[in-house]
């Protein structure tokens, strides 16, 4: 086998099969960049076979037109105390923030996970009910819902057309094939992390100030998130890290490059980290009450 593989690296056909691969795997280039589209078109043309399971996000375009909302990542710089003074503000909670719910009463106004592999870690580490993560509504990738359908969760089609090529491999290309779009019923496009993502879905319903916290952007640090998402998370090597850092970099540049356009405010209000592409604020200062204990 090893010799077969030298002889495919050698000769160049390594890379003829790899492209051919990724050109069919179900998240591959025919998908994103051929069937993708035209069910999107289709979706905003109301064609009722492929616009029904999606009319829902309709209702919620500009729904909060002109207020601000929190964005919660799930960096190690989160804690239980600064998520409960986020009580009576929209908020955004994003993959394994569900594991801090034995610690507080506080849940979202809205949960998130749109990476098909860390759902399903989710839902074979012990019960898991996204439905139920958020005081209106959760939001999963279309991918899985034939699989399993829950509750109170709006499903959204998701496209990989920036990495499809380098799936499995962490060789991202970074930011020359990312795209996005204000209309979410044409679908959502993945830049890295979920928490462009939810970005994405804030600025579809009309928040004009966007507050991120918990957006370390590191993974090299002793510890990566704020709660281990469990066991079965996928482990990194350094390389690894440093290329997923990078690449979430990039899909925050490229962020907030477009909602400068727009005049969307987004703020980073993280308690240190490594993303600067975004103008810091002190947490603190962001409520009327700013005493800290």
């Amino acid at each position: 086998m090893e010799r077969i593989k030298r002889i495919l690296r050698k000769t160049g056909l390594i890379k003829i099969i790899r492209f051919f691969y990724h050109l069919f795997i179900p998240l591959g280039g025919i998908r994103n960049y051929i069937i993708f589209p035209i069910k999107a078109f289709l979706r905003i043309k109301k064609i009722s076979f492929f616009y029904k399971d999606y009319k829902e996000i309709e209702t919620y375009k500009d729904k909060y037109k002109g207020k601000r909302c929190f964005i919660i990542a799930t960096g190690p710089s989160l804690t239980v105390k600064d998520v409960e003074r986020l009580q009576g503000e929209y908020t955004f909670a994003v993959n394994s923030f569900f594991k801090i719910f034995d610690k507080t009463s506080f849940k979202p106004t809205f949960y998130l996970t749109l990476d098909i592999d860390s759902q399903k870690i989710f839902e074979v580490s012990g019960m898991y009910n996204p439905g139920t993560y958020a005081t209106e509504k959760a939001f999963l990738n279309d991918k899985l819902k034939r699989k399993k359908r829950y509750e109170n969760v709006i499903y959204l089609p998701v496209c990989y057309q920036n990495h499809w090529y380098s799936v499995g491999k962490r060789n991202f290309n970074y930011s020359k094939n990312l795209k996005w779009t204000r209309d979410l019923l044409w679908g959502i496009y993945d830049k890295y992390t979920v928490t462009t993502c939810a970005i994405d879905i804030a600025v579809y319903m009309g928040f004009q100030e966007i507050y991120l916290i918990g957006v370390d952007c590191n993974y090299t640090g002793t510890t990566t998130h704020f709660i281990s998402p469990g066991s079965n998370y996928g482990k990194m090597t350094t390389d690894m890290a440093l290329s997923a850092q990078e690449a979430m970099k990039q899909g925050y540049q490229f962020i907030a490059d477009n909602m400068n356009k727009y005049g969307i405010k987004v703020y980073n209000a993280t308690r240190g980290g490594m993303l600067e592409v975004f103008e810091r604020k002190n947490f603190d200062e962001l409520f009327c009450n700013s005493d800290v204990e």
